[in-house]
């Protein structure tokens, strides 16, 4: 007997629908229906913290002059973590598989003033990326697939890292996923 595979990408446009905040921290403060100002003030901190320290881990421990010019975020949501890429970088590409968190992400970016933030629909291959990057990133996405499109993903960001880039990569195994 064969299993169907899942189609993430299809969930992940109904979640950009129904409820993108949630989608990107499952967490019941961030569901569509409770957010306020203030708990919107409070996820896009969140994406600001994680950045700042992240970028401050890389600065600590890999390179203390690194001020990133091109940066990828894979999955990038509704822009919690890709709006303050940007902001740290000349130039910034986010991609997502939801046309919707890419839209809500658009207005986010131009709302907060970030100008130099592309955003991208996105497929396994990243083809609609272009060029290479000196930072790529990927937080809290690829534990949402199939590890086997997961590690393809991979692979196609690291293909468009800059020699001497960095990349940031958070991968969870999930095995009621495996074979999906």
């Amino acid at each position: 007997m064969t299993r169907e595979t899942r189609n993430t990408d299809k969930d992940w446009q109904r979640i950009a629908e129904d409820d993108p905040y949630w989608g990107v921290l499952s967490q019941e403060d961030y569901r569509l229906g409770a957010m306020d100002p203030e708990r919107h003030r409070q996820f896009m901190a969140s994406g600001e913290k994680f950045v700042e320290d992240l970028l401050g881990f890389v600065r600590a421990y890999l390179n203390p002059e690194f001020r990133p010019q091109r940066v990828l975020d894979v999955g990038c949501g509704v822009g919690r973590l890709a709006i303050p890429l940007a902001r740290h970088a000349g130039a910034a590409v986010g991609v997502d598989v939801a046309k919707g968190m890419l839209r809500l992400c658009a207005q986010l970016a131009k709302q907060a003033g970030v100008a130099n933030l592309d955003l991208v629909e996105s497929d396994d291959k990243l083809s609609r990326v272009k060029g290479t990057f000196d930072f790529v990133n990927t937080y809290i996405v690829l534990q949402h697939i199939p590890p086997d499109r997961g590690y393809r993903i991979i692979d196609e960001m690291l293909a468009r890292l800059e020699v001497g880039g960095i990349a940031s990569i958070q991968a969870n195994a999930i095995d009621s996923l495996r074979g999906q």
